[in-house]
């Protein structure tokens, strides 16, 4: 089965996308991070914690996730 084609421009929004990600998650920036999600974003980490909402998103990265990361 042949793959879709990929929308004029779709690509390169997608690799700004990852690389304004990848800046967020080296700085530990949990706004920055936050600020690229929607309003109404669910987070699902692999092991099954759930967590639902652009603002309790941006609290879990800059309470749980963030700091974990500084003392490993």
């Amino acid at each position: 089965m042949k793959s879709p084609a990929i929308p004029p421009g779709l690509e390169k929004i997608s690799a700004d996308l990852v690389s304004r990600f990848d800046d967020a998650w080296n700085q530990r920036d949990p706004d920055a991070l936050a600020a690229l999600l929607v309003k109404d974003a669910d987070f699902q980490l692999y092991h099954g914690i759930l967590v639902r909402g652009r603002e309790r998103i941006r609290k879990f990265y800059r309470d749980k996730v963030f700091p974990y990361l500084e003392e490993g």
